[in-house]
């Protein structure tokens, strides 16, 4: 998606005022912060240089697009308003809230957004720690996108037959895939997936009984298409 035509006029202008804005949709509360003070409206929703109930943003890290072999992450740091305010934002529940964060250029003689900010991330909640010091608590919060999931467990979902037949009531397309391992790979640059290991109905292809050739068969017919080659 292309910048907006009128926030890419105004960054090209001389110092133009620019702002992020972060929206994190909590379970029981949205937070909407500017990063500075004053207000800034979006989309019929009025950022805050602080939420009245959690506190302000401290910062935001760097967002650079790029082709990488990692899930993309982003971190920003949380200056909490009360020790309560810690707590809450902090509980686990909290966890896979959605987060937004946009780039936008300000009118500086209106106060108004200067076309549609620019969507830099969209992910989720994901973990936060906390560095209490004499003079201040910030949280650091990580935001992960939505191809972190990719990484959840669920090694029973892929070739599992019980799985399957919870989705597709009657069908037998799995019941015979037991004990498959493949590698699984991550990112451009990573290789192709193999099988590691492969046992069909319980019985090792070319060992008879499961073998729809018979018990050896399937050995030779291998060995004379391998001749072919040699």
């Amino acid at each position: 998606m292309s910048l907006d035509a009128s926030l890419d006029a105004a960054l090209r202008g001389a110092a133009p005022l620019v702002c992020v804005l972060l929206k994190i949709e909590l379970p029981g509360h949205t937070i909407l912060l500017v990063d500075g003070v004053g207000e800034v409206t979006y989309d019929g929703e009025t950022y805050t240089g602080e939420d009245e109930v959690y506190g302000v943003l401290d910062s935001v890290e760097g967002i650079t697009e790029q082709v990488g072999t990692e899930a993309p992450t982003v971190r920003f740091t949380f200056l909490p308003a009360t020790l309560s305010a810690l707590a809450d934002i902090t509980d686990p529940a909290n966890q896979g809230s959605r987060v937004y964060v946009r780039f936008g250029a300000i009118d500086p003689a209106t106060g108004l957004l200067i076309g549609e900010p620019e969507l830099l991330f969209l992910g989720e909640l994901d973990t936060a720690e906390v560095e209490a010091g004499e003079a201040s608590t910030v949280i650091a919060f990580d935001v992960v996108s939505a191809w972190e999931r990719l990484f959840e467990a669920n090694e029973g979902r892929r070739l599992n037959d019980k799985y399957w037949q919870s989705l597709y009531s009657g069908a037998r397309g799995m019941q015979y895939v037991t004990e498959i391992q493949r590698d699984l790979p991550w990112g451009y640059d990573a290789p192709r997936p193999r099988v590691v290991s492969d046992t069909v109905g319980g019985v090792q292809p070319g060992r008879g009984g499961g073998s729809p050739i018979g018990g050896g068969g399937r050995d030779r017919l291998l060995d004379g298409v391998m001749g072919n080659f040699l």
